[in-house]
Protein backbone atom coordinates (compact mmCIF):
# COMPACT_ATOMS: atom_id res chain seq x y z
CA UNK A 1 0.00 0.00 0.00
CA UNK A 2 1.27 3.38 -1.20
CA UNK A 3 0.35 5.50 2.21
CA UNK A 4 2.54 8.80 0.19
CA UNK A 5 -0.35 8.75 -2.37
CA UNK A 6 -3.23 8.44 1.04
CA UNK A 7 -1.28 11.07 2.64
CA UNK A 8 -1.80 13.51 -0.47
CA UNK A 9 -4.97 12.38 -1.36
CA UNK A 10 -5.66 13.61 1.87
CA UNK A 11 -4.28 16.35 2.23
CA UNK A 12 -6.53 17.89 -1.19
CA UNK A 13 -9.43 16.71 0.70
CA UNK A 14 -9.00 18.57 3.92
CA UNK A 15 -10.64 22.10 2.36
CA UNK A 16 -13.94 20.16 1.01
CA UNK A 17 -13.94 18.02 4.50
CA UNK A 18 -14.08 21.08 6.32
CA UNK A 19 -16.66 22.69 3.68
CA UNK A 20 -18.63 19.99 4.32
CA UNK A 21 -18.33 20.29 8.37
CA UNK A 22 -19.87 23.38 7.95
CA UNK A 23 -22.46 22.66 5.48
CA UNK A 24 -23.65 19.45 7.48
CA UNK A 25 -23.64 21.63 10.91
CA UNK A 26 -25.69 24.40 9.33
CA UNK A 27 -28.19 21.68 8.16
CA UNK A 28 -28.37 20.47 11.50
CA UNK A 29 -28.87 23.62 12.99
CA UNK A 30 -31.79 23.88 10.49
CA UNK A 31 -33.24 19.92 10.89
CA UNK A 32 -33.45 21.07 14.76
CA UNK A 33 -35.66 24.62 13.82
CA UNK A 34 -37.58 22.65 11.92
CA UNK A 35 -38.06 20.11 14.11
CA UNK A 36 -38.75 22.62 17.31
CA UNK A 37 -41.57 24.92 14.60
CA UNK A 38 -43.44 21.39 13.90
CA UNK A 39 -46.16 21.51 16.11
CA UNK A 40 -47.70 18.18 16.89
CA UNK A 41 -51.12 18.12 19.32
CA UNK A 42 -50.07 14.84 20.61
CA UNK A 43 -49.04 11.69 19.30
CA UNK A 44 -52.45 9.61 18.53
CA UNK A 45 -52.74 6.10 20.97
CA UNK A 46 -54.41 3.88 18.15
CA UNK A 47 -53.09 4.26 15.09
CA UNK A 48 -55.39 5.03 11.86
CA UNK A 49 -55.49 3.05 8.73
CA UNK A 50 -53.12 4.13 6.40
CA UNK A 51 -50.63 6.16 9.54
CA UNK A 52 -50.48 8.80 10.79
CA UNK A 53 -51.25 12.67 10.17
CA UNK A 54 -49.04 14.53 7.55
CA UNK A 55 -47.57 16.67 10.79
CA UNK A 56 -46.40 13.22 12.55
CA UNK A 57 -45.12 11.97 9.21
CA UNK A 58 -43.41 15.48 8.67
CA UNK A 59 -41.82 15.31 12.20
CA UNK A 60 -40.68 12.16 12.01
CA UNK A 61 -38.96 12.89 8.56
CA UNK A 62 -37.27 15.76 10.08
CA UNK A 63 -36.30 13.41 12.67
CA UNK A 64 -34.92 10.93 10.66
CA UNK A 65 -33.09 13.50 8.48
CA UNK A 66 -31.40 15.10 11.40
CA UNK A 67 -29.91 11.62 12.53
CA UNK A 68 -28.94 11.20 9.16
CA UNK A 69 -26.84 14.75 9.77
CA UNK A 70 -25.94 13.73 12.73
CA UNK A 71 -23.96 10.50 12.04
CA UNK A 72 -22.58 12.60 8.95
CA UNK A 73 -21.27 14.84 10.95
CA UNK A 74 -19.99 12.82 13.46
CA UNK A 75 -17.83 11.02 10.74
CA UNK A 76 -16.60 14.49 9.66
CA UNK A 77 -15.17 15.58 12.81
CA UNK A 78 -13.39 12.26 13.58
CA UNK A 79 -11.67 12.81 9.98
CA UNK A 80 -10.86 16.13 10.53
CA UNK A 81 -9.84 15.40 13.95
CA UNK A 82 -7.75 12.65 12.55
CA UNK A 83 -6.41 14.98 9.94
CA UNK A 84 -5.33 17.71 12.63
CA UNK A 85 -3.31 15.36 14.86
CA UNK A 86 -1.07 14.28 12.31
CA UNK A 87 -0.95 17.90 11.32
CA UNK A 88 -0.20 18.87 14.60
CA UNK A 89 3.16 16.74 14.80
CA UNK A 90 4.75 18.31 11.70
CA UNK A 91 6.71 21.14 12.14
CA UNK A 92 6.26 24.67 9.79
CA UNK A 93 8.48 23.48 7.22
CA UNK A 94 6.61 20.80 6.89
CA UNK A 95 3.14 22.13 6.64
CA UNK A 96 4.50 25.05 4.62
CA UNK A 97 5.64 23.02 2.03
CA UNK A 98 2.86 20.62 2.27
CA UNK A 99 0.07 23.52 2.17
CA UNK A 100 1.67 24.96 -0.66
CA UNK A 101 1.56 21.70 -2.98
CA UNK A 102 -1.70 20.08 -1.49
CA UNK A 103 -4.11 22.76 0.17
CA UNK A 104 -3.14 25.47 -2.46
CA UNK A 105 -2.46 24.04 -4.98
CA UNK A 106 -2.00 25.43 -8.42
CA UNK A 107 0.94 25.92 -10.38
CA UNK A 108 4.65 26.45 -9.79
CA UNK A 109 4.55 25.20 -6.28
CA UNK A 110 8.14 24.66 -5.69
CA UNK A 111 8.85 28.04 -7.38
CA UNK A 112 6.65 30.12 -5.09
CA UNK A 113 7.90 28.01 -1.92
CA UNK A 114 11.65 28.31 -2.57
CA UNK A 115 11.09 32.19 -3.06
CA UNK A 116 8.97 32.60 0.28
CA UNK A 117 12.17 30.18 2.13
CA UNK A 118 15.03 31.45 0.50
CA UNK A 119 15.76 28.10 -1.05
CA UNK A 120 16.99 26.01 -4.15
CA UNK A 121 13.91 24.74 -6.24
CA UNK A 122 15.23 21.27 -5.77
CA UNK A 123 15.49 21.83 -1.75
CA UNK A 124 11.93 22.70 -2.05
CA UNK A 125 10.85 19.25 -3.75
CA UNK A 126 12.87 17.36 -1.11
CA UNK A 127 10.81 19.15 1.59
CA UNK A 128 8.16 18.17 0.20
CA UNK A 129 8.94 14.49 0.00
CA UNK A 130 10.00 14.59 3.60
CA UNK A 131 7.06 16.50 4.44
CA UNK A 132 4.81 13.81 3.15
CA UNK A 133 6.71 11.01 4.47
CA UNK A 134 6.16 12.46 8.28
CA UNK A 135 2.28 12.99 7.36
CA UNK A 136 1.89 9.60 6.08
CA UNK A 137 3.56 8.50 9.57
CA UNK A 138 1.30 10.57 11.48
CA UNK A 139 -1.78 10.03 10.01
CA UNK A 140 -1.30 6.13 9.21
CA UNK A 141 0.87 5.17 11.82
CA UNK A 142 2.96 3.70 8.75
CA UNK A 143 6.39 3.32 8.27
CA UNK A 144 6.96 4.77 5.07
CA UNK A 145 10.04 3.99 2.99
Amino acid sequence: MDYRKLAEEELQQVGQLRTAERICRERLAELTEQLNNVRIPGLQKDPVRGGGTKTEERWLTVIAAKMDEERRLKQLSRRLKQFDAAWAVLDDRDRAALDEWYIAGGNNCAERLARREHCEIRTAFRWRDEAIIRFARAFYGAVVD
